[in-house]
């Protein structure tokens, strides 16, 4: 892949040294999502801005608040990054590492509140404004495309299991997504347009057509 200049932001199944090396090798920044699979690193990162939160840490912590309201839905998204802090254990192994970070979501479901709180650790620099914006982009893409494969192509109750059937059809139901999204001949959803695909001749020639060279 050509990542020169770009923000690669991967889930915690991504977040791996060989990984984070790679991506800095093609010029490009990270934001990986941490979770409990790989020793200490999420550990350390709540205990320093648990630390920073008590006012036990000299720590400079950046800050940025957004707060959001439509469709009857309420929600706060705090996003706070620090330097490495050198209590973090095996930081020598993350390729230019230079921060970590932490996104704590308050929000109102089914008239109960709620909160989320993910952390991060990222290789860019210290303006917080990148880190959200590769946040909530990544974000963007799990409910812009994750909701909609899971909805409309019943792929988190896929059980295709055998060689590389899962990987396969992934990648088929990614490529009949951006096809529909591309296609103006069918105005609608994308439940529309892949229910007309299935029925309409005419409707499934013209959107397969995007990809025929004239």
């Amino acid at each position: 892949l050509e990542l020169a200049g770009a923000v690669v932001t991967i889930d915690a199944m991504g977040c791996q040294k060989q990984i984070a090396a790679k991506i800095r090798e093609k010029g490009a920044d990270y934001v990986l999502t941490v979770k409990g699979n790989q020793d200490h690193l999420e550990e350390d990162i709540v205990e320093a801005f648990a630390a920073a939160d008590e006012g036990l840490s000299s720590a400079k912590v950046r800050t940025h608040t957004k707060h959001d309201r439509g469709h009857g839905r309420v929600e706060t998204r705090q996003t706070q990054a620090m330097a490495v802090p050198a209590s973090l254990r095996n930081q020598e192994g993350w390729k230019d590492l230079h921060r970590i970070g932490r996104c704590t979501r308050l929000y109102r479901e089914g008239g109960v509140d709620k909160s989320e709180v993910r952390y991060f650790i990222s290789s860019l620099q210290p303006s917080v404004k990148k880190l959200v914006q590769a946040i909530r982009g990544h974000w963007g893409i799990e409910n812009g495309l994750h909701w909609i494969l899971d909805l409309y192509f019943a792929e988190d109750r896929n059980r295709a299991r055998t060689g590389n059937a899962a990987a396969n059809l992934a990648l088929l139901r990614r490529w009949v997504v951006s096809l529909l999204r591309r296609d103006e001949s069918v105005s609608g959803s994308i439940e529309k347009k892949r229910l007309q695909a299935a029925w309409n001749d005419q409707a499934r020639e013209a959107i397969l057509g995007l990809f025929v060279e004239n």
